[in-house]
């Protein structure tokens, strides 16, 4: 399943109406929309997870916030909160707020839709995404996916976008200096957890690391959100390839320091 299709079946495959409703759109409009809108996802999803400690953090958010409630009734995803928490989002997978107006424009110019309407639209269907997401990866087809969310919700659950910070980021502030992922990943298979060879968050860190227990020394390549969700990270519906370039260059043109930001 991929991001297009998560969409789709938001509130039992009600969501476009709801959406043609609370925007003033057509059913084909929303629909025209969200598949437009679905490669900038894809792209900011690949891009932020693509180094274990983007993806770890990320998992973190997806065991932790609450963000179902926003796909199973998109009524909320427009309310004060779910706006609060899909500008939030936005943040973290987009980068900056250039990002998002370069985005809505590259949208309207493929689907007519006036830039205001996908503006308002983009922080609703950021907390639909991540709804859906969550939502897929604890009751999809990849059980060790699954196992591993339901660790990262018992051990280290934490609403994101929201005041305050989650253990994760606290640790790294903590250990400012030190390699963080290291020590985190230390602490977890240390028995943080539990679980030693049993623990599926473990055994995920191993694969980080190559097996050899420790972030740093290993050669081998860690997955990234991508290799672990697989086609849950695709757009879904395609654009074209000249399309997808130019969202890309969006990325590129406004986040080239992103990794070394985040």
């Amino acid at each position: 399943m991929n991001l297009f299709e998560i969409m789709n079946q938001a509130q039992g495959g009600e969501a476009f109406r709801a959406l043609a409703r609370q925007y003033g759109l057509s059913d084909d409009q929303v629909e025209s929309a969200v598949q437009a809108m679905m490669p900038a996802f894809a792209t900011g999803l690949k891009r932020n997870t693509a180094d274990p400690t983007g993806m770890l953090k990320f998992m973190q958010a997806l065991a932790g916030g609450q963000h179902a409630s926003y796909f199973d009734n998109p009524a909320k995803a427009w309310s004060g909160s779910g706006i609060d928490e899909g500008n939030a989002i936005l943040g973290h997978l987009f980068g900056s707020r250039e990002v998002s107006r370069a985005v809505a424009n590259q949208v309207q110019a493929a689907t007519g839709i006036g830039e205001n309407i996908l503006k308002q639209m983009l922080p609703a269907l950021a907390s639909m995404v991540m709804g859906g997401l969550s939502k897929q990866s604890r009751s999809g087809s990849n059980s060790m996916l699954g196992d591993i969310m339901k660790q990262m919700a018992e051990n280290f659950g934490g609403a994101p976008g929201k005041a305050g910070e989650g253990p994760l980021d606290r640790y790294e502030k903590e250990h400012a200096g030190d390699n963080p992922f290291g020590k985190m990943m230390e602490q977890m298979m240390g028995g943080a957890l539990g679980g030693g060879a049993d623990n599926p968050l473990g055994r995920m860190f191993e694969q980080f690391t190559g097996g050899s227990g420790s972030a740093s020394g290993s050669k081998s390549k860690a997955p990234s959100g991508q290799d672990i969700f697989g086609e849950l990270f695709e757009p879904g519906r395609q654009m074209g390839e000249a399309y997808q370039k130019n969202m890309e260059s969006i990325f590129d043109q406004y986040l080239s320091g992103m990794d070394k930001r985040r």
